[in-house]
């Protein structure tokens, strides 16, 4: 489990973050198939989305990704981890190409008051429950109750 890649994005307008992920996907390839003398797909399937629409949510996510690569055994602390944002939200390094969100933003009048908390939901990590709570699909259903299958009309 060492090849999953987690990314949290908020979307400008409709449909923006699956025409960027597809266009990341097939830039990359371009790029690495000619180079290694192959062919075919690099990423192993498609991406999985989910939506979060609550501040408490998106906190939560923030720290299922960080914490991520110590579930995976990866590294001991999620610090110790290269690629993650929590060096940024807990330990105030910048990132010039990472924005932090508002809820972010409200946990602290400054900066240190922010990694501070930040820091100590770390600690506290995130449950099954949360988690579950925030697996809700990014699809849109359709409108009303779903259709009654052959069967289920006879009873």
């Amino acid at each position: 489990m060492d090849n999953p890649m987690h990314l949290l994005a908020t979307a400008m307008y409709k449909g923006a973050i699956g025409s960027a992920l597809r266009r990341l996907a097939q830039c990359h390839v371009q790029s690495i198939n000619p180079r290694h003398r192959r062919t075919g797909t690099l990423w192993e399937g498609r991406f999985k989305s989910c939506l979060v629409d609550s501040e408490h949510g998106l906190l939560s996510v923030y720290r299922y990704i960080e914490l991520n690569p110590m579930r995976a055994r990866m590294v001991e602390r999620a610090e110790q981890h290269p690629w993650s944002r929590v060096h940024a939200n807990a330990f105030l390094r910048t990132d010039p190409i990472v924005a932090s969100h508002a809820c972010y933003l409200a946990l602290g009048t400054d900066a240190s008051e922010r990694a501070t908390r930040y820091r100590g939901g770390l600690r506290e990590g995130v449950d099954e429950e949360q988690l579950a709570s925030l697996n809700r699909p990014a699809t849109v259903q359709p409108r009303g109750r779903p259709r009654k299958l052959p069967a289920e009309k006879a009873n």
